[in-house]
């Protein structure tokens, strides 16, 4: 009696081939799980602190980008990201700036006049940044100043 309920279990398993719908299912769920978890490391990183170094680096090469561009003007008259991008002096994807940064915000550049001279100082503006990281960025630079979610940036022309 044995060998025959060995047998039509044998005969069973034989008959059986691939997964079922619900194994399948399962399969692709935890790989789907596993790829969210993976690239929402790598898409969106969540350290309030690695988002201030991306906006710090991105300062410090606009920073770079307009004093390049400032030599043989009177200054930084003029000044936009989007001229630094077409001059192809920062990378493309800086373009107009606009929802650049970290937080979403924007990437800004502008010039202010000193007065009784004839010299510019460059403003970098990074907008929309939460308070926490606006401290923290304006504390990482002497000529940063914090205000309502705005950083920005005060340098004087050499």
């Amino acid at each position: 009696m044995k060998t025959m309920k060995t047998m039509k279990t044998m005969k069973t398993m034989q008959n059986q081939k691939g997964f079922t719908l619900i194994e399948l299912a399962l399969v692709l769920a935890i790989i789907a799980g596993l790829l969210l978890w993976t690239m929402t490391d790598v898409i969106a990183p969540t350290n309030g602190k690695e988002n201030v170094s991306i906006a710090s680096r991105d300062v410090g090469t606009l920073v770079s980008a307009a004093q390049g561009w400032s030599v043989g003007k009177k200054g930084y008259s003029g000044i936009t990201v989007t001229k630094l991008s077409t001059e192809k002096r920062v990378d493309t994807r800086f373009s107009t700036g606009t929802g650049l940064n970290p937080w979403g915000g924007d990437y800004t550049l502008a010039s202010k006049a000193t007065s009784g001279l004839d010299m510019y100082t460059l403003l970098v503006g990074v907008t929309g940044v939460p308070t926490a990281a606006c401290t923290r960025l304006a504390d990482s630079s002497p000529q940063a100043v914090c205000s309502s979610g705005t950083v920005t940036y005060t340098i004087q022309a050499s």
